[in-house]
Order: C-alpha cells, then sequence, then structure tokens
C-alpha cells in the first residue's frame, strides 16, 4: 500500500511539476519535512538534535523566500 500511495504522489508530482511554474510547486514538498521528524520520534525514538532542526529552517525558510519572490514577481 505505501508503494502504491508513493508511486501516486510521484505521478501527481512530475504531472504538477509539468503543467505548472516549478516556483510555485516545490514548497509543497517541504511537507514531508515535519512528517519525516514526527515519523522518527514515533517509529524510530530519535529526536532531532539542533543541527538537524537549523538545517530544517533552512530549508523551509529558503523554499519559502523563493514562493514569495516568485509569487510577488507574477
Amino acid at each position: 500500500m505505501i508503494g502504491v500511495c508513493v508511486g501516486f504522489v510521484g505521478y501527481a508530482l512530475s504531472q504538477a511539476y509539468r503543467m505548472g511554474d516549478a516556483a510555485t510547486i516545490a514548497p509543497f514538498e517541504y511537507v514531508a519535512l515535519p512528517f519525516s521528524v514526527l515519523w522518527g520520534v514515533l517509529f524510530l525514538s530519535e529526536v532531532p538534535d539542533w543541527s538537524t532542526w537549523i538545517g530544517i529552517v533552512l530549508i523551509a525558510g529558503s523554499g519559502l523566500f523563493v514562493f514569495l519572490r516568485e509569487r510577488r514577481k507574477g
């Protein structure tokens, strides 16, 4: 079932990139960040350290910056 879900999401994302603007669609992929942390804590008992949190903030912040900049241009 997980394979079917991953396949569907991959197909949907590829279609979204094909039909839309990449700068607008890319931030939706950042939804994986909080889920990765959540699953790591719940299933692996792995709490992220400070360097992981800094990386998450940098990745999400840069994606948000690009999204807002492209939105302002358009």
